[in-house]
């Protein structure tokens, strides 16, 4: 199930879903094609579909609505991922997949953007930063909290002619060992 859920959230689109449906902890198709009003009904059921046939979710109830059922779906799991138990769990080669998987769509979405007619990152805000920077892992900790609360701040913005989905990815990458050489040369 640990390939079909990285699957998942590889795709833009089903990671949309996933992230709302743990927010609303248990939803129905009627209130993710309210939230999620960029995503077409007919490609919505599908997805709801197919993540149910793989496992990703569960049906906890169905109402009946005018002779009608409604299926109340839940997430299987959660998406927070355990570092500890990831790591416990995991292989270094698992683990190099998940980083593959999720650079590999990241370089999906920028070549299918960039053979557009329409390219134009300084219109559209598209961009890529790498900025390097000494941390310590409390520093490290510290910058990803004060990230995720901006970041928090927006999961309610609902989709506009002018609001896209975009999706910001963070990485960052294992520390580098560098020799650290006295600012007091000499002395």
């Amino acid at each position: 199930m640990a390939q079909k859920l990285i699957d998942y959230i590889s795709n833009p689109v089903t990671f949309k879903l996933l992230i709302e449906m743990q927010e609303q902890k248990q939803t129905t198709a009627r209130k993710l094609a309210k939230v999620c009003s960029d995503i077409p009904q007919a490609s919505l059921y599908r997805y709801l579909n197919r993540m149910l046939n793989d496992d990703i979710i569960k049906v906890v109830k169905e109402n009946k609505i005018r002779g009608m059922v409604e299926k109340v779906y839940e997430l299987n799991m959660p998406l927070h991922i355990d570092k500890e138990k990831f790591k416990n769990e995991n292989s270094r080669e698992e683990f190099l997949q998940l980083v593959t998987q999720i650079t590999m769509s990241i370089l999906r979405d920028f070549k299918e953007y960039t053979v557009k007619e329409d390219f134009d990152t300084a219109g559209d805000g598209s961009l890529l930063w790498s900025i390097p920077l000494y941390l310590t892992k409390m520093e490290t900790d510290e910058v990803l909290a004060e990230v995720q609360s901006v970041l928090k701040s927006r999961f309610d913005n609902t989709p506009t002619s002018e609001r896209k989905l975009r999706n910001i990815n963070i990485i960052i990458s294992p520390p580098k060992n560098f020799e650290v050489k006295s600012e007091n040369v000499g002395e």
